[in-house]
């Protein structure tokens, strides 16, 4: 499969796209969630081909990435008051004294040590920092719940910087899992754990991969619909 930038335009219609090639049979649009227009199109379309696509659904992609565009949060400032997701709730952001940690999550607050306040980089890489750590635990808690469950091996639990995809399955039974899953509720990491888990049966999206995946989490499409409507708006 190739991937590259293009920009078409015409009188009526301008769009920067994405251009995907692979195998496939057809020609499909898909509007990100940080808004990029990516054209997935068979080896051997032509480049009118995909112009009449774009201009037939010129609207469509307009609509789309106005959307897209009222999902995403608000530039961060890490001011005092600020919110920040922390297993689904949001918390303000106080400074004050955390201990040896740079940042504490406590039932009505996320504290950020003091000597802090006025460096926001620093803010950013200690929130970052503790987001990595509160997702390597809540998410290895999972994955030892459903091993007991299910007997299945997993050689190690890690979690990446990632910010567009949320967890991942090696082909050596090692799980990842985006950092950002620590601003997740307690559901929606559960469902990545069992859709994780659920690759090392089926290293696909087959029916047999999403029937084991149900009988696992018969609630996960609500977790899906969730990241669908929620994971854009999630900061940093």
């Amino acid at each position: 499969m190739s991937a590259r930038s293009d920009k078409v335009s015409s009188q009526s219609l301008s769009h920067e796209y994405r251009l995907i090639r692979s195998r496939r049979r057809t020609l499909a649009l898909v509007v990100t969630s940080d808004g990029e227009l990516q054209v997935r199109a068979p080896m051997r379309a032509t480049q009118e081909q995909i112009r009449q696509m774009l201009a037939k659904h010129d609207g469509w992609i307009r609509r789309k990435k106005a959307e897209q565009a009222s999902r995403r949060p608000a530039p961060v400032t890490f001011a005092e008051g600020e919110t920040f997701p922390v297993n689904g709730q949001w918390l303000p952001l106080q400074f004050g004294n955390t201990g040896r940690a740079t940042v504490v999550a406590r039932d009505d607050a996320l504290i950020v040590a003091r000597r802090l306040h006025a460096s926001p980089e620093k803010i950013e890489s200690a929130l970052l920092l503790f987001y990595k750590k509160t997702t390597l635990e809540r998410m290895n808690a999972h994955v030892s719940e459903l091993r007991r469950q299910t007997g299945l091996h997993v050689s190690k639990v890690g979690v990446t910087m990632a910010r567009r995809r949320w967890g991942s399955c090696s082909s050596r039974s090692s799980l990842n899992f985006s950092y950002r899953l620590a601003m997740v509720p307690d559901f929606v990491q559960r469902y990545l754990a069992v859709h994780e888990m659920a690759h090392l049966r089926h290293p696909n999206h087959s029916p047999a991969f999403w029937a084991q995946v149900a009988e696992w989490m018969s609630e996960f499409r609500l977790a899906e619909k969730w990241l669908k409507n929620e994971g854009a708006r999630l900061p940093l």
